[in-house]
């Protein structure tokens, strides 16, 4: 379903990638002792990544209930 709307497949691309960079930050936050910058960086993206989650799942159920 998300791939064959033009607007979700664009929201589900930009999950994929926050997912990854998150992971990776999160992985870098270990690796280097936690870093106060990698820190903040792991924090901004969680807030993205909650953001876009957000928005596709609204814009998921807006298109399901018409």
């Amino acid at each position: 379903m998300l791939l064959r709307a033009p607007g979700l497949a664009r929201l589900g691309a930009l999950l994929l990638a926050l997912v990854l960079a998150q992971a990776a930050l999160g992985i870098a936050n270990v690796v280097a002792s936690q870093p106060l910058a990698l820190a903040v960086a792991h924090n901004a993206g969680a807030a993205l990544l909650l953001t876009i989650v957000v928005v596709l799942n609204f814009t998921v159920f807006q298109r399901h209930e018409t």
